[in-house]
């Protein structure tokens, strides 16, 4: 009976892998797998779709920018410093700051990193900074909207053929009436007239006008 017994798996062992399993598939947490000398040897899809070609470059101090020079594992091994605080390149080209936390195993070493909370407020404020200037131009724009409308509904404008008299250059509205030119312009547009005498009419209609100048 013993040989045909179910053996039941150990409920730690299954607890340890479907937590692994979310870490790899699931967690919004960066994790990587390192060699002794910094060596990419596994990550999880978070970290692969952040870094995405990245990755590629193969040890994480060629992700860390600014204090890549003082990334030394080695250092961090030997005095116990189990986080850190480093900024790395990602594939969007936003640089984005983790505080790193390490783990020494025997051959490798495991990497977690969860993203700096004073950078993701300070990002929040940005974005509820440009909201606001965004929805106040928004506002603007839609009272220069209005006011051009405004302006729009207050200009005339004169389209098609005009009929004028070629004698005397009255015009024939829709009435079919004649008017002057000026009652005309002033009915179909907002313009307004200022009488006045021209030169030659000086000399047409007021000679004697002429002749004492």
């Amino acid at each position: 009976m013993k040989d045909n017994a179910i053996i039941e798996p150990d409920s730690t062992d299954m607890s340890a892998a479907e937590g692994f399993a979310f870490l790899k598939d699931t967690a919004h947490i960066l994790y990587l797998r390192l060699d002794r000398s910094g060596q990419i040897l596994d990550s999880n899809r978070f970290s692969q779709n952040l870094l995405g070609p990245l990755l590629s470059k193969g040890r994480i101090q060629d992700m860390i920018i600014d204090f890549s020079t003082a990334f030394d594992l080695d250092r961090i091994r030997s005095k116990g410093e189990k986080s850190h605080l480093f900024s790395i390149n990602t594939a969007s080209g936003t640089p984005l700051t983790f505080d790193f936390t390490f783990r020494f195993m025997d051959n490798s070493i495991l990497v977690f990193g969860q993203p700096d909370l004073e950078e993701i407020n300070a990002m929040r404020h940005d974005v509820t900074t440009l909201n606001q200037q965004l929805s106040n131009t928004t506002r603007e724009l839609h009272k220069k909207n209005a006011q051009l409308r405004d302006a729009l509904d207050h200009v005339k404008t004169l389209q098609g053929i005009i009929p004028i008299c070629m004698h005397c250059h009255k015009i024939r509205n829709d009435k079919e009436i004649w008017n002057r030119l000026e009652i005309y312009l002033s009915e179909k547009t907002d313009a307004q007239f200022s009488h006045g005498i021209c030169p030659e009419c000086i000399q047409q209609h007021y000679p004697d006008l002429k002749e004492e100048a």
